[in-house]
């Protein structure tokens, strides 16, 4: 009985893992559509960081460039510039990846 409960709770386990990504972009797609809300800004930033963890860098870039656009005076935007290079450099995606360092190094030149 005792394996069977293990089982199941690895398996769940796993599942939650394999789709914590995609419901976490999801959860900031609705950030996005309630940008006012206080809820809204830490909700994205945090899908952000957990699709990076994942290693789903297309998905923390597009919550990054987002959040960029909506909220681009918070105080950790200058993060979010530095990881949305970081995402296309993780993405292969070499020139926006210059690009974006640039815009970061322009922007934030102490950071």
């Amino acid at each position: 009985m005792a394996k069977k409960i293990l089982i199941g709770v690895g398996a769940l386990l796993l599942i939650m893992i394999v789709f914590l990504p995609e419901l976490s972009r999801l959860a900031a797609i609705q950030a996005f559509s309630h940008k006012e809300a206080g809820w809204s800004q830490p909700l994205a930033k945090n899908a952000a960081m957990l699709n990076m963890r994942f290693w789903r860098y297309g998905g923390a870039g597009g919550i990054y460039k987002r959040s960029i656009e909506l909220w681009p005076a918070a105080d950790w935007i200058g993060d979010a510039h530095y990881n949305l290079a970081l995402c296309y450099e993780k993405a292969k995606m070499t020139k926006d990846a210059v690009a974006a360092y640039d815009v970061f190094m322009a922007r934030y030149p102490q950071h």
